[in-house]
């Protein structure tokens, strides 16, 4: 369902939907492939089906922490029922901490969805299909902060994939209903606002998964792949 290297590339997590959800991790061996860590299989007790029910209520997207001491998957809610990043602490030997650890969005938060990684601030945002983007911030550990947020765009559709672009300092939001691309940024406070909607992709058809690989300024290529 969503996969997810450390950034050392020597491990490799799975996050998994369906009836039987969750995590579980492997050794990236360039001799012999993938080979399953001991103590990783990891569940999140969702009640879903298979094939899993959705989008609301459903598992979406697995990351590393900029630090690589966290492993976090994105939860979407059930509205009115927000949902929540669920964060495993990742141990000297790889292994993970049996539970995790829910961390809410911000008030109005609802469907928390891809997962962008804000560098230097230990904080993520997400985007949210429900309303727009959520900022969570992390850097009192995982625990709900007073600086999280959740900024709404107005006429979203369902706001689902994200990219950082280092060449601007800004983040790219692609909804797959109204394929538009937003331009994001955060600032040092983690205040999330938009700087203006970029691109209309009227070349895709409404409905599709837009993925965002990676955005760089107006004038030059912005490239994406589909789901």
């Amino acid at each position: 369902m969503s996969l997810a290297f450390n950034k050392q590339g020597t491990m490799l997590c799975v996050l998994n939907g369906g009836q039987v959800n969750g995590v579980n991790c492997y050794k990236v061996d360039p001799q012999n492939g993938l080979q399953a860590i001991s103590g990783t299989l990891r569940s999140l007790g969702l009640n879903q089906t298979t094939p899993a029910t959705g989008p609301a209520g459903s598992a979406r997207h697995v990351i590393f922490s900029e630090d690589g001491q966290q492993l976090i998957a994105s939860i979407k809610g059930t509205p009115p029922q927000p949902g929540f990043l669920a964060v495993w602490q990742v141990g000297q030997n790889n292994t993970l901490s049996e539970d995790f650890t829910q961390v809410a969005p911000g008030s109005g938060g609802l469907l928390p969805f891809s997962m962008t990684v804000i560098p230097g601030k230990n904080a993520i945002l997400a985007t949210d299909a429900g309303v727009g983007f959520d900022i969570f911030d992390m850097s009192g550990g995982a625990q709900n902060s007073s600086k999280s947020s959740v900024v709404p765009i107005e006429g979203q559709g369902a706001t689902c994939w994200s990219s950082f672009s280092k060449q601007t300092g800004n983040f790219y939001l692609t909804d797959i209903q109204t394929s538009i691309v937003t331009e994001v940024n955060v600032n040092n406070n983690l205040n999330g606002t938009i700087v203006k909607v970029r691109w209309h992709l009227i070349h895709l058809r409404t409905g599709t998964n837009l993925h965002l690989s990676s955005a760089i300024p107006a004038g030059q290529q912005l490239r994406h792949h589909r789901q």
